[in-house]
């Protein structure tokens, strides 16, 4: 792991950080407890161990220990199992010495070792469940018989902390080593997911705080060849004899909340889909849709099955294409903005030699200060977006290879469905550093505008106009259970999705979640694309297009460093900010200084300075409830918050920096 250059990250305010070596020698030292180095003198087997917190809902505490961790883990597996704002634990490998070291830990509640996943390997006692007949649960040698199958539990109330609690004793006891799963969601609890006999359901769906028990199936994924389907009113399903190619589809039921008619299609869905795969987008009792895949002949057949309201394309969506380096740099234009009367109370501090996408965000907005190359710090706000939000929405952010560089220091993690039940791990970035580099040209302490702002990684499975879709709604429920984050955090997206896919009800269910999250206070930040080279200079993807005046997202373009639109970079009527996406520098998932270009890079930018301004108290807007994201794209395209750069005179996000307070190099 190569660290960034230590000049680029400098401040004038703060000390040396220890090098990696050291740092990974060093002692960790919490609340009076004083843990040896993590080089192991005992020489005994590394394992894996479950670490369990006293406080699992208390952040400050076990971020402590969570650094502690990290410390002993090395590059050994580490995890924090985290729902919303619950810690449920840790788990990584440890030796037998470092373990006895971890249970000194004064946040610690206890430490046991990791078999299979941490799942219960005896079989429980008898337990009397109350208004139940007494079973004897979890036992493995079945008197009836009937064979193990995947069940959903769904809670009566999803929000009880004490009666789901007890349920889910009871549910563990009958789980025994079989797979068992709590879906939580901040505060609520949509359902859990376990192995049962037949009579074991009908046993659980008597508990006191159980609505209803589902059979799961394998876990949604129809692995054997598919018979002949019947479904009232439809023909019999064809054999492939059409040859055409297979494709993912998601199809909308009618009822999103027809239990039984849903089951139904759902069923059918299941003989169509083969060994190929099929998931079911559940939350709660809602049915929100299936996605499969199918060939063209079938989907013309789904769409008649009377349970089925839209079938559409699964667009595979696509992340902002790298724009190639910009060969010929045009003349400097001089700024025409007069000068802001807006003066902010919070005292800056400045980050020496800086990556120059950072020193462009505080250009003074002078005319003598129009050029870029007489400046190499980046000046800014010392609370640098404390207290604010920053959800970032793609297929995971590698922060855990960068806690020896703290880069990424306060992270929060959300699913979608399918990322938690694939256990796709938020932590691993499956995009070539793509996601990891726009969460850190967000928040990254070197690389980033909002160097105090929390990062909430938003896991998707994959870059699909699915998973995005559903990224959105993770992210909707999310603030949903946290009203304190509302006019305190912005979103920003750097995926799309091609414009020649038919998308009618995928987007109209991506523009619901994104107005709901807008609703809460929340702006959106996305990109205006990379396709200006291939001829499509105008926005012309998704999300992007949905930009209007009663759809106030905000849509970035890029700019070389000397202020001049990228070739690359798409624009129009729905991009009204800009920012430097060319040559910037960031961290890669092993933490080796990279080099990239785009408009996917730019919308953190803006979006890392808005978490800036949001974080003021009081705002340096007016607005009201319900208005702030329409107030706030105002006070950016104002000459408060952005400034006039380039030939073509667009506005470029600015911090308010003037000359007197970051005078020329």
């Amino acid at each position: 792991m190569t660290p960034p250059n230590s000049a680029l990250g400098s401040t004038s305010s703060t000390t040396s950080q220890p090098s990696s070596t050291q740092a990974y020698s060093a002692q960790a030292t919490m609340a009076g407890n004083t843990t040896p180095a993590i080089s192991s003198r005992d020489g005994d087997e590394q394992k894996s161990f479950v670490v369990f917190p006293i406080d699992k809902f208390s952040l400050k505490l076990n971020n402590e220990t969570e650094n502690a961790l990290a410390k002993y883990s090395r590059q050994r597996d580490f995890f924090a199992h985290r729902y919303g704002d619950e810690l449920s634990c840790w788990t990584l490998k440890l030796t037998n010495g470092e373990a006895k070291e971890v249970k000194g830990l004064p946040s610690v509640e206890f430490v046991e070792q990791n078999w299979r996943g941490h799942r219960n390997r005896a079989a429980p006692p008898p337990a009397t469940i109350a208004g139940n007949a007494t079973s004897t649960i979890g036992s493995t040698s079945k008197e009836d018989g009937d064979r193990q199958k995947s069940f959903f539990v769904f809670p009566i109330d999803s929000y009880s902390l004490e009666s789901n609690t007890e349920t889910e004793k009871v549910l563990k006891k009958y789980s025994g080593n079989r797979d068992f799963f709590a879906y939580r969601y901040g505060n609520e609890l949509d359902y859990w997911t376990l192995k049962l006999t037949d009579s074991e359901a009908n046993d659980v769906k008597n508990l006191v705080g159980v609505k209803s028990v589902v059979p799961e199936g394998e876990g949604h994924r129809a692995r054997v060849a598919p018979p002949k389907v019947a479904m009232a009113g439809n023909a019999t399903s064809k054999e492939k004899a059409d040859g055409d190619k297979q494709k993912s589809f998601m199809v909308f039921p009618i009822d999103k909340f027809s239990f039984e008619s849903n089951n139904e299609t759902e069923n059918a869905l299941k003989k169509y889909s083969g060994d190929r795969e099929f998931f079911a987008y559940r939350y709660g009792d809602e049915l929100d849709l299936w996605s499969l895949k199918l060939t063209d002949s079938e989907a013309k057949e789904v769409k008649n099955l009377p349970g089925v309201k839209f079938v559409e394309r699964n667009a595979e969506g696509h992340r902002n294409r790298v724009a190639p380096p910009e060969a010929v740099t045009s003349p400097i234009a001089k700024l025409t903005d007069p000068k802001p009367k807006h003066k902010r109370a919070d005292p800056y501090t400045t980050q020496l030699n800086a990556p120059i996408e950072l020193v462009a965000v505080s250009q003074p907005s002078e005319d003598e200060a129009s050029n870029i190359d007489d400046f190499k710090n980046y000046v800014y706000e010392k609370s640098a977006g404390k207290n604010s939000f920053v959800y970032h929405l793609e297929d995971g952010v590698a922060y855990r290879a960068q806690s020896l560089l703290e880069e990424f220091t306060k992270v929060e993690t959300i699913q979608t469905t399918l990322a938690r039940t694939n256990m796709n791990r938020p932590d691993v970035d499956l995009g070539d550093s793509h996601a990891t580099c726009v969460a850190g040209k967000a928040v990254g302490k070197k690389f980033g505008v909002a160097k105090e702002a929390t990062l909430i990684v938003v896991k998707a499975n994959d870059v699909s106009e699915r998973e995005q879709v559903q990224g959105y709604r993770a992210i909707r429920d999310d603030l949903a259970s946290h009203p304190e984050r509302h006019g305190k955090s912005v979103v920003v997206v750097s995926l799309g999705y091609d414009p020649d896919i038919p998308r009618l009800p995928g987007e109209m269910e991506m523009r619901q979640y994104i107005q709901d999250i807008m609703d809460f206070d929340v702006p959106v930040v996305v990109t205006a694309g990379n396709e200006a080279n291939d001829g499509r200079f105008i926005v012309d993807d998704l999300p992007g297009i949905l930009e209007g005046p009663d759809f106030p997202m905000i849509v970035v373009g890029s700019t070389t460093p000397n202020g001049e639109i990228a070739s690359s970079s798409q624009r129009g009527d729905h991009v009204q900010l800009y920012a430097v996406g060319e040559s910037i520098s960031c961290l890669s998932m092993d933490g080796t200084t990279v080099t990239k270009s785009g408009t996917s890079f730019a919308a953190p930018i803006v979006a890392g300075q808005i978490a800036v301004i949001l974080s003021h108290d009081p705002l340096p807007f007016q607005t009201k409830k319900g208005d702030l994201v329409k107030d706030l794209k105002k006070y950016l395209t104002s000459g408060y918050s952005s400034v006039k750069r380039g030939a073509s005179k667009q506005r470029m996000i600015w911090n308010g920096v003037h000359l007197i307070d970051n005078p020329k190099s």
